[in-house]
C-alpha cells in the first residue's frame, strides 16, 4: 500500500467536483472576512459596504449545494448550467432578502441585494467553466476522476 493509496481509491476525494467546489467555498469566505475586517474600512465605498458580500453568497450557496450533492452520492443533480445556477440564486436572494428579515431583526431588504445573488451565480458558473477541462476526462466537472 502506497502513501496515495487512501486519498486515491476514496469515493470522496476521487469525486472532481469536490476540489473545484471547496476551493470556491475556502477562498470565498476568506474574501469574506478579508472584506468584512479590512477592506470595508481601509478602502471602502458602497460596492464592498453592499453587494461585495452577496456576489460572494451566490458562489458559496452553490458550491456548498453542490458539495452537499456529491456527499450524498447525487452529484447528477449538481447546478452545473445557467438555466439552473440562476433561479437557484435568485430564489436564495428572494429568501434572505424577504424571507429572512421577518425573522433577523438587523436584516434589511435591498432588491439590488437579488442582483448580487444572481451575478455570484453567474461568477460561480463561469469557475465551473474555466476549470471544466481540467476537472474530469469526461468533461463534465462532476464524474469521478479516472483510475490511475
Amino acid at each position: 500500500m502506497d502513501i496515495d493509496h487512501r486519498s486515491r481509491n476514496n469515493p470522496w476525494v476521487r469525486r472532481a467536483g469536490v476540489p473545484v467546489n471547496g476551493i470556491a467555498l475556502v477562498a470565498c469566505v476568506a474574501l469574506y472576512c478579508l472584506n468584512r475586517f479590512i477592506l470595508k474600512e481601509a478602502v471602502g465605498g458602497w460596492f464592498l459596504r453592499c453587494y461585495f458580500n452577496d456576489i460572494l453568497a451566490g458562489v458559496v450557496i452553490l458550491a456548498y449545494t453542490n458539495l452537499f450533492f456529491i456527499a450524498v452520492g447525487k452529484a447528477e443533480h449538481s447546478f452545473r448550467s445557467l438555466a439552473t445556477i440562476l433561479p437557484y440564486a435568485l430564489l436564495a436572494g428572494l429568501f434572505w432578502e424577504f424571507i429572512a428579515p421577518m425573522f433577523i431583526t438587523t436584516s434589511v431588504t435591498d432588491a439590488w441585494d437579488i442582483m448580487a445573488y444572481c451575478a455570484g451565480g453567474s461568477a460561480y458558473w463561469l469557475i465551473q467553466r474555466i476549470t471544466k477541462g481540467e476537472q474530469s476526462a469526461a468533461g463534465d466537472g462532476l464524474s469521478p476522476a479516472p483510475e490511475p
